[in-house]
């Protein structure tokens, strides 16, 4: 009977331990997914979220239509599909946040940007302290281009790893249920 109750524990603390470290899914827009002419407009709808360090942006869109790009903030205000840090492509595009800060998401298609098809995520800051962060790109003096076939993205979206402190949180957290489950085997035997 120790045996069963030591595993119990084991088990539980170590759900609590994962719920409490584990990131939460946005689906964007809601129901209504991104779209152009939203009922809510997404800046809206993103400041009655509160979003952190892992959490994950799930964008539902036509993937013959659309695509989500992450841009730097002079894109976002222009609607310049031209030169993105990363383009998401697919019916059903996942964006997860490695730091804190702004992040900037439109259509990739300029005139869908234009129809109300765009964001602005304010993630917050992680309480560990992390690693500074390295000045972002200089902006693209490129022309504006109005075509939604723009190629894929290669280049990295700037400071969108994981950094240091998750390392050493995961560690932790590895170590914490290690020493759960020893309990647990102690207690049963």
């Amino acid at each position: 009977m120790k045996t069963v109750h030591g595993m119990i524990v084991a088990i539980v603390v170590c759900y609590i331990i994962g719920a409490c470290n584990g990131h939460e899914e946005f689906h964007v827009g809601g129901a209504e997914g991104w779209r152009p002419h939203p009922s809510e407009s997404f800046n809206q709808w993103a400041q009655k979220h509160r979003f952190h360090i892992s959490d994950r942006l799930v964008f539902e869109h036509k993937d013959d239509e659309d695509a989500v790009l992450v841009v730097n903030k002079q894109h976002y205000d222009t609607c310049d599909i031209s030169n993105p840090y990363l383009r998401l492509i697919g019916g059903k595009s996942i964006f997860d946040f490695g730091r804190s800060g702004e992040y900037f998401f439109i259509s990739g298609n300029h005139a869908r940007c234009e129809a109300g098809e765009k964001m602005i995520v304010a993630v917050m800051a992680d309480r560990a302290p992390s690693p500074p962060l390295p000045a972002p790109p200089p902006p693209s003096h490129s022309p504006k281009g109005h075509s939604s076939d723009t190629a894929p993205v290669s280049r990295p979206l700037p400071h969108n790893s994981s950094s240091a402190s998750s390392s050493s949180n995961n560690i932790v957290l590895a170590s914490m249920v290690y020493l759960v489950l020893i309990v647990g085997i102690i207690f049963s035997a």
